[in-house]
């Protein structure tokens, strides 16, 4: 009989619902910026009596980087499980776009690459058809998604990605089903050599950054009490909580964000575009108008291809059949949450 999980990225489905709606199991990505895993969430997938299987992505297309790109994955990877107090696990590497045979000699050197620093028992492979029958020939364990497979499935494979963009427990998740025992999934029980962290943990571990996003997600409790269980870090930690918070807000106004970017606030050259990221170019127009710099003239560009969305349209579809990731399209439309598009929407390809 099959069992059905579900893999999301920035959506947080209630949890106990999804459990409800027949739900064995989600699949959720180790790091990642608002789409990464916390602590709070592990132990709320716990509590919601689901298993847990992971996937590692960065642009879906590091695979391009051959050996090197493996390490560094894999590198990031294991930190990220450390971080989070899981054992060591099958993590599943995303490739995001439809490789194609003759890229195969990368796929091969990206995951060696990775299987030298987490194992080969713990390797595995998110892609199309042809590359999980490849990754599976060379030993490796392999989720395939419908998308870029022609409605083939590799014999072999431990989850099959068969529907994206479904509403379960009021988040937009994908849909996925497995007919084994084991399908790479996060065993509780080994978890002694890296035990999970308490419910409210006294000791903070990982990056400034790692603990800055716990701390915005909850994971870390208000006041006192966040003091006491992040320590000696906890100043650090909030300047950078704080810094988030500023700059998110000041990001509803470009007014705003010159105003303070003039005052010496955003600090100068790449931090101060690091911060304000695609607003800055219009924050530095703003400022140059200000200051009575003069403005630079650029031929206009030529008008940007798109796309109209249709019924039953995902943005990794529309992705995949205009030769491009999802994480791009997401980007570039700046959508927040990319299972989340509607019929009518245009989309810059």
């Amino acid at each position: 009989m099959a069992t059905e999980l579900i893999d999301y990225s920035f959506a947080r489905p209630d949890l106990v619902q999804v459990k409800a709606a027949g739900i064995a199991g989600v699949i959720r990505y180790l790091t990642g910026s608002g789409k990464g895993l916390t602590t709070g969430e592990i132990q709320r997938i716990r509590a919601a009596g689901l298993s847990l299987a992971l996937v590692y992505e960065t642009t879906g297309r590091t695979v391009k980087g051959g050996r090197s790109a493996g390490v560094a994955d894999g590198q990031a990877a294991l930190s990220a499980l450390r971080t989070l107090g899981l054992p060591r696990s099958v993590v599943y590497f995303a490739v995001d776009y439809d490789l194609q045979p003759g890229e195969y000699g990368l796929l091969d050197a990206y995951l060696d690459g990775i299987a030298g620093v987490l194992g080969k028992q713990c390797t595995g492979l998110y892609a199309g058809y042809g590359p999980c029958a490849h990754a599976m020939s060379r030993g490796y364990v392999a989720w395939q998604t419908y998308a870029w497979s022609g409605g083939k499935i590799a014999p072999g494979i431990r989850i099959y990605q068969y529907r994206n963009g479904v509403t379960i427990g009021g988040g937009q998740v994908d849909r996925n089903r497995t007919s084994l025992a084991d399908y790479g999934q996060v065993k509780w029980d080994s978890a002694a050599a890296a035990p999970m962290p308490a419910s409210n943990p006294s000791a903070a571990s990982g990056s400034l950054e790692q603990l800055a996003s716990a701390v915005q997600h909850g994971d870390y409790g208000n006041g006192d009490a966040r003091k006491a269980k992040l320590g000696a870090k906890y100043t650090a930690v909030m300047a950078i909580v704080n810094e988030r918070a500023r700059v998110t807000s000041a990001k509803q106004s470009h007014e705003t964000l010159a105003n303070e970017a003039i005052a010496g606030r955003l600090g100068n050259g790449n931090e101060r575009e690091r911060l304000l990221g695609t607003y800055a170019k219009a924050v530095q127009a703003i400022i140059n108008s200000k200051l009575g710099a003069p403005a630079k003239t650029t031929p206009a560009p030529a008008p940007a291809a798109t796309y109209t969305v249709k019924p039953g349209d995902t943005l990794s579809g529309i992705a995949a059949a205009h030769h491009t990731t999802w994480q791009a399209l997401a980007a570039k439309n700046r959508i927040s949450n990319p299972n989340l598009i509607h019929p009518g929407q245009t989309i810059t390809l």
